[in-house]
């Protein structure tokens, strides 16, 4: 069995990632980048490996599936050592936000999470969070304050923006389909 390749820097890191799916399907199309999914409930690892199979692939060597706290995550890494930190909440209700934003160790609502992100992102790393309208200008204003510029974007007008390759249209696709996301707003912030 072939080692993993050592990464210094991870190109992409999806925080609170489920079952490791965004890293999963972009790790297939990106062979010399690095991929971490992270979710503190962990994975199915079978589930994962049966759709790389079906898909005809084997899991590839770039992607790491870690179960952890997306926060204990970051502290332990070393300074730049992340160019994307991707945090989804397109499967989140509102309820759910509501409900996580009321504690203090949720991620995007912890002022830790940023700080922690400004010390691990490269110059110039981002971070792309998905996530209800309704939510969006709060988690933009908490970015800010930790020193981060800033863009929003209506998630659905992304399929029309020419700015997104079509295997990410698809992704699109079928989280607006899937989640009803036509309200979520996509925030990029890039660090200063």
């Amino acid at each position: 069995m072939a080692k993993r390749p050592v990464f210094k820097v991870h190109d992409f890191v999806d925080i609170g990632s489920g079952n490791a799916g965004r890293a999963h399907i972009l790790s297939m199309h990106h062979e010399g980048k690095s991929f971490v999914a992270v979710d503190k409930n962990g994975f199915n690892r079978r589930q994962v490996e049966t759709d790389f199979r079906n898909a005809g692939r084997a899991v590839p060597k770039n992607l790491q599936m870690i179960k952890r706290d997306g926060l204990r995550y970051l502290k332990e890494q070393s300074a730049s050592s992340i160019r994307i930190l991707n945090f989804d909440l397109s499967g989140a209700t509102k309820k759910f936000i509501a409900e996580q934003g009321a504690k203090s160790d949720y991620l995007l609502f912890n002022p830790a999470f940023f700080k922690e992100a400004r010390r691990v992102l490269v110059p110039r790393g981002r971070i792309f969070i998905l996530t209800l309208g309704t939510e969006a200008d709060s988690i933009t204003a908490s970015l800010r304050q930790a020193g981060f510029r800033t863009k929003q974007a209506v998630f659905s007008d992304l399929l029309n923006s020419g700015q997104v390759t079509s295997a990410t249209q698809t992704i699109i696709r079928d989280i607006i389909d899937t989640h009803s996301a036509h309200n979520f707003v996509r925030i990029d912030a890039t660090k200063k």
